[in-house]
């Protein structure tokens, strides 16, 4: 189910191995893609905040190595809705290289 504002909607139930495609489908256009991605400078600001955040770490994680880097996306590539996130989350994507890790937004994001 899924809450909206007035109600909760029902969908329909689908098997767990069609939610997603399993890494070994991710087609090659998406592999460069995300590889160009994860290597992309074009915003210093971005960069040195992430580089800074890295390496300052939240005493929770402090034994925790950072991803540090942009974080690329994941799922079905046909599929007819796109989540975009702002930037990686200081403690969250920044730190494990998933996008919407660590926040409220992850734990509605991963129950859809």
């Amino acid at each position: 189910m899924v809450r909206t504002t007035a109600r909760l909607i029902k969908r329909p139930e689908i098997p767990a191995d069609d939610r997603r495609p399993a890494a070994h489908d991710t087609p090659p256009w998406l592999s460069e893609l995300n590889a160009e991605l994860i290597a992309c400078t074009r915003c210093p600001r971005l960069v040195e905040y992430r580089a800074r955040i890295a390496r300052e770490k939240r005493r929770a994680y402090l034994d925790c190595e950072y991803w540090g880097k942009p974080v690329p996306g994941f799922g079905d590539p046909n599929a007819r809705v796109l989540i975009l996130g702002l930037a990686p989350g200081a403690h969250g994507s920044n730190r494990t290289g998933r996008p919407f890790t660590g926040d409220a937004s992850g734990k509605f994001m991963y129950q859809i």
